[in-house]
């Protein structure tokens, strides 16, 4: 479901749990989570590198491209994008400002 502040949507449930879109002033933030298991707090910063995968399974696809991507877009808008692991259970959070 979608939770409406105004004309802007505020929170998305998604399977891995919300994504929300908040003002933080003099910034706004966009949180996505997921219910992932995570990530070792080493693997966090290094993300967002291209080809940079931390598969725990032999079956995990991909090519490590995507958050590569995903910082070159926030970069372009001046925006901050990084992740973290959830504080209250397995996952990781996405946080972007501007």
């Amino acid at each position: 479901g979608v939770t409406w502040h105004g004309r802007l949507a505020r929170e998305v449930h998604n399977r891995g749990g919300p994504a929300t879109f908040a003002p933080t002033a003099p910034h706004w933030r966009l949180t996505l989570t997921d219910d992932g298991p995570g990530l070792p707090e080493e693997m966090l910063g290094r993300i967002f590198e291209r080809f940079t995968r931390h598969a725990t399974t032999a079956s995990a696809t991909g090519h490590g491209l995507g958050l590569a991507i995903c910082r070159s877009i926030a970069d372009l808008h001046h925006a901050t994008l990084f992740a973290r692991n959830r504080p209250d259970r397995p996952g990781l959070q996405f946080i972007m400002e501007w």
